[in-house]
C-alpha cells in the first residue's frame, strides 16, 4: 500500500503543478480573495500555538512527555494546510 500511496500522491502534486502552468486559471482569478483565503488558512491555524501554551501551562520541567517547543508548534503550525492539498 505504501507503493501506491507514493504514486498517489506524486501524481496529485505533478498534477497541481501542471495545472498552474497548463490550464488558463489566471486570467479570471481575483488575487485578494487569494490572498485573504491564504491569510484565513493561516489565521485558523493559530489554535496550535495557544493550545500548546495551555498544554505547557500544565507541564513540569520533568514531565514526561515533555513541554512542546516553539519549533516543534510551527511544524504543526505549517503542516497543517499542507496535509489538506
Amino acid at each position: 500500500y505504501k507503493c501506491i500511496a507514493l504514486v498517489a500522491e506524486t501524481y496529485v502534486f505533478v498534477y497541481l503543478g501542471m495545472a498552474m502552468v497548463t490550464f488558463p486559471i489566471f486570467e479570471s482569478t481575483v488575487w485578494l480573495l487569494m490572498v485573504y483565503a491564504l491569510l484565513a488558512c493561516f489565521v485558523g491555524r493559530l489554535h496550535i500555538y495557544i493550545g500548546s501554551w495551555i498544554f505547557n501551562c500544565f507541564r513540569s520541567t520533568e514531565s514526561h512527555p515533555p513541554a512542546i517547543t516553539p519549533q516543534y508548534m510551527f511544524v504543526m503550525w505549517f503542516s497543517g494546510p499542507r496535509g489538506g492539498v
